[in-house]
């Protein structure tokens, strides 16, 4: 019978050497947490300042070009059989070493790591992980390190360095189940899933592999169980099966009905010895692409035979520091999400592969997930070597493996705004991966591809709001407006005296684009901004405001100060997004989704977020509340200002993306005059 000890915890060591430098060399050691940062963990021996304040992120940057070593010690008695050592996230360039042997070198931050520890576990025993230092990577295109942590337009400059996921020893029989991917598929009115077990041994023997199903949050009765004989040999083979289920309980969306899960278990025995077991959540639901109205591009999702509208928003990283998210941080941001009724989250390629507790909490929550694989926003063709190459199967099949059977999990998608002409190789491989390994979901090689927009006309342009009226695309995957988060978390981060008066540099984007990296103010008088203004500015840049965009969109409702600047930057937001949403709402199935960006963000910011980083919400939150439940009434009306006397008319559209009538409904009608700048 396999059994798992967990070397997470706060017992582990780290320490730092030059490049190049053995252990030895190290001076001095702190206690660290796993999984976790080492920024983190010199944050909590008072070496380094809070990242997160101010400016004072630039202060740890030496951390980029030394070597960090982790350490531990544990306990472990022996016993029969064989043990392995599993890091489900390792980042970036990793040796593992155990009582002094070196067991592998690792590259890549998403893929699982496991290595057999048999002949050198002791009772007594000493894990060391070196990480080569994060400088070695200074391109972001020549890695598949979370492409954000480089610096993004909303997130700093953190190339973060550290074991960010669990880490466990497994000990099993002389046979261990690697891994066992399930793939359910409909057939006529009931299910079928395939079994594919990846089985490692260390000697031949005939062997019974028994299957159970059950049901996670539902009796099945009776549970499916069956068994095969099987000839067991030395190495890895793969085992093949089909498992019939009957009356299906199917997983759905939140606004459809119930998500039950079920619950596989494989076991391999040989004679009365088992060798090891495995454990696999899965539900049963179909997902398909088919075409929409009027354009005939397939960008409706159809889920279990009907068609569903997405209502989504685009989720970053929760935190800059990977290792400190826990499953209390991501359920209560998706809790946010759902009470907000968004029904799809798409799992940005500039972020992460999240942790397991997310698609946990997605299949649970009835919330589906849009997952794209580790590239974004390339300027330059990815890197066309063999070696970059086994990289991208190796991290792609972790990604694939990893999420394959949480039914939440509807679509893959190669990257974010990349080029497909530049990159095929890459993404047919990883389209590949998706086909044999995903479990029959659609595959994008990328974001925006036909038929699909991201609408920054709005923002980044200086558009007008009353423009997002024009969008025509079958599906909008991205679009959004800035606002500053709440005076109360602003203080947080942004130090008293740089608060306010604020002021765009100039109406030009690329300048303030330049001014958030630039560290010196000496130049800022041409401006025609004092020094104090051009300080506070600068701090707000530091923190990804653009804000001529802010400024030309606050002024709808008008400011003096900086709770009517962040009340005014707020109700731009959320006005902005209610005009899109709602627009593409109206469009539905000519349009058949609309993913607003963005509601979360990794670090204290001015950004896209609905939600901020200490999770209290903006008014666009409240705004997404109203317009991306199931139900809405939306009225069509020409946006513009209206004068005193002026005639009001619009067309009213009730849309229910539920697939059941609306009985014994009322609408009323109201109009309201506020009369705030009124004339």
């Amino acid at each position: 019978m396999r059994t798992e000890k967990s070397l997470n915890g706060s017992d582990w060591q780290v320490g730092d050497s030059r490049a190049g430098e053995s252990i030895e060399k190290v001076k001095r050691w702190y206690p660290a947490v796993v999984p976790g940062n080492v920024r983190l963990d010199l944050l909590r021996a008072d070496i380094i300042p809070d990242p997160f304040y101010g400016d004072k992120c630039e202060e740890s940057k030496w951390v980029n070009s030394r070597r960090w070593w982790f350490r531990k010690e544990f306990q472990m008695p022996p016993k029969e059989g064989r043990a392995f050592i599993r890091f489900s996230g390792l980042d970036y360039h990793a040796m593992i070493e155990l009582n002094g042997a070196v067991l592998c070198e690792h590259v890549g931050m998403f893929s699982t790591t496991v290595v057999e520890i048999t002949r050198r576990l002791q009772s007594d025993n000493r894990l060391v992980v070196c990480f080569e230092p994060p400088a070695r990577y200074p391109d972001r295109t020549h890695t598949l390190k979370c492409q954000m942590s480089y610096g993004w337009d909303f997130a700093p400059d953190i190339r973060t360095v550290g074991i960010w996921d669990d880490v466990s020893v497994l000990h099993t029989g002389s046979a261990f189940l690697r891994h066992v991917t399930v793939h359910p598929h409909p057939v006529g009115d009931d299910y079928l899933v395939d079994l594919r077990i990846e089985i490692d041994s260390s000697d031949d023997f005939p062997g019974v592999i028994e299957v159970d199903v059950e049901g996670l949050n539902f009796p099945l009765k009776p549970p499916v169980v069956q068994r095969e004989m099987v000839q067991v040999h030395k190495g890895k083979r793969y085992f093949t099966t089909s498992i019939p289920i009957e009356n299906p309980h199917l997983w759905e969306p939140w606004e459809e009905g119930n998500q039950w899960l079920y619950r596989l278990r494989a076991t391999l025995s040989s004679g009365e010895h088992l060798e090891d077991v495995e454990e696999v959540r899965f539900g049963l639901r179909s997902v398909e692409m088919i075409k929409n109205e009027e354009n005939n591009i397939p960008w409706t999702f159809r889920i279990n035979g009907k068609r569903k509208f997405i209502r989504g928003a685009n989720w970053a990283p929760c935190d800059s520091f990977p290792g400190r998210i826990d499953g209390e941080r991501y359920k209560s941001l998706l809790g946010l999400a759902r009470s907000a009724g968004i029904n799809m989250l798409r799992v940005w390629g500039g972020g992460l592969r999240e942790k397991r507790q997310f698609y946990e909490l997605c299949d649970e929550m009835g919330i589906m997930v849009w997952q794209e694989f580790p590239f974004a926003c390339a300027s330059k063709p990815y890197p066309r070597t063999a070696k970059f190459m086994e990289l991208v199967e190796q991290e792609a099949r972790g990604i694939v493996r990893l999420t394959h059977a949480h039914p939440s999990v509807v679509f893959y998608c190669g990257g974010n705004e990349i080029s497909y002409r530049w990159n095929h190789k890459i993404f047919r491989r990883i389209g590949q991966i998706c086909s044999e390994e995903g479990g029959g979901r659609p595959f994008n090689p990328h974001s925006p591809a036909r038929g699909e927009a991201h609408n920054w006309n709005i923002h980044h342009c200086y558009a007008n709001i009353a423009d997002y009226r024009k969008e025509d695309a079958a599906f909008v995957s991205e679009f959004g407006m800035q606002s500053a988060p709440a005076v109360e978390s602003l203080r947080k981060f942004i130090p008293e005296k740089n608060l306010y008066p604020i002021k765009p540099i100039r109406s030009y984007f690329p300048v303030e684009f330049l001014f958030q990296r630039v560290e010196k103010l000496k130049w800022l008088p041409v401006f025609g901004v004092d020094r104090q203004t051009a300080q506070n500015s600068y701090m707000w840049y530091y923190r990804s405001a653009q804000l001529s965009k802010m400024f030309r969109y606050a002024r709808i409702t008008g400011f003096d100060d900086l709770e009517s600047f962040v009340e005014a930057s707020q109700m731009a937001q959320a006005f902005g997004l209610q005009a899109a949403i709602e627009h593409l709402r109206r469009r539905r199935y000519r349009t058949s989704g609309a993913i607003f960006w963005q509601f979360n963000e990794p670090w204290p910011a001015i950004s896209w977020s609905v939600v901020d980083y200490y999770l209290v919400p903006k008014k666009a939150y409240e705004k997404i509340k109203q317009v991306c439940q199931p139900v809405l009434v939306s009225i069509d009306y020409p946006l513009k200002k209206y004068r005193r006397g002026d005639k009001f008319g619009g067309e009213i559209f009730i849309i229910n993306d539920v697939h059941q009538p609306i009985e014994n409904a009322e609408l009323r009608v109201s109009l309201c005059l506020n009369t705030v700048g009124a004339t």
